[in-house]
């Protein structure tokens, strides 16, 4: 297992992983029209001002695991993100790390 702190070349595989979060739990359907594309506008504005950063955890090659911050000023400017701390792993890391 190796983790890696996630660059802007990175941000298919961290957005992805977040949209897969909102799948999980069921609530994708709440989010704006085009979620996908303004979470991932957002974040690489994020990341060119050093405000934003994820870590991503490989495994064989492949990313399991991601988490992140975003850094803020006050609640209303990254409301539409969602929470601002989240972890996503895969559920076959997931299944394995709790058996």
């Amino acid at each position: 297992m190796e983790v890696r702190k996630a660059e802007i070349k990175d941000l298919d595989i961290v957005v992805q992983m977040k949209m897969d979060m909102f799948k999980e739990v069921g609530s994708v359907t709440l989010l704006q029209e085009n979620a996908e594309s303004k979470i991932y506008a957002k974040y690489k504005e994020l990341y060119a001002q050093e405000k934003c950063c994820h870590y991503l955890v490989y495994e064989n090659s492949k990313a399991v695991a991601c988490g992140g911050a975003v850094v803020r000023r006050n609640g209303a400017e990254m409301e539409w993100l969602g929470a601002v701390r989240r972890v996503r792993v895969s559920d076959a890391v997931f299944r394995r790390r709790i058996q």
